[in-house]
């Protein structure tokens, strides 16, 4: 795996340590794909703000008109380079009650 791959799994992994309350799960499969999997508990994205994460410089506001989440251009970095790599990332619900980012990319023979 590349280095810059390597950079932007952790960057959703940082993400997700630093939005979470108490766990984040890390789940890595190897199929006819490369897939990651990081779940947290915290207080997760809403739908209508999943793609949005993935935009530079975002900022995520509540109800209220309060700052809830700054993601600046970690997320889009990462978006960037899985998609070099022709690959995805995408964000949803996690069973864990916070946020999901799934990486997946293909397989390459070596």
């Amino acid at each position: 795996m590349h280095s810059v791959v390597e950079r932007a799994i952790l960057n959703v992994i940082q993400n997700a340590l630093r939005h979470s309350h108490h766990q984040v799960d890390i789940t890595i499969n190897k199929d006819n794909n490369s897939n990651i999997v990081v779940d947290d508990d915290g207080p997760g994205i809403a739908e209508q703000y999943r793609q949005q994460v993935f935009q530079s410089f975002v900022q995520l506001t509540n109800t209220n008109k309060q700052q809830t989440s700054e993601f600046e251009l970690g997320l889009a970095i990462c978006r960037r380079i899985i998609l070099w790599h022709q690959g995805a990332v995408s964000v949803s619900q996690s069973p864990c009650g916070g946020a999901r980012f799934v990486m997946t990319w293909p397989q390459h023979s070596e």
